[in-house]
């Protein structure tokens, strides 16, 4: 059964997250798609995906 949780990057964007067995190892890492700052890094066989669900707030100018 995947794992499934949230996840937030610095820049106020919100991903969920879910985490499922690879055939084998796999390294990789997610980058955040607004501002370009990594969220994991892994190098196992429980592989995560990520979907953003909420961007991030901006603040009226």
């Amino acid at each position: 059964m995947p794992k499934t949780d949230h996840r937030s990057c610095t820049c106020g964007a919100v991903y969920r997250r879910i985490e499922a067995i690879a055939a084998a190892r796999e390294s990789g890492s997610y980058e955040c798609a607004v501002c370009g700052a990594t969220l994991e890094s892994w190098n196992t066989a429980w592989v995560p995906s990520y979907r953003l669900i909420v961007g991030p707030i901006r603040k009226p100018e």
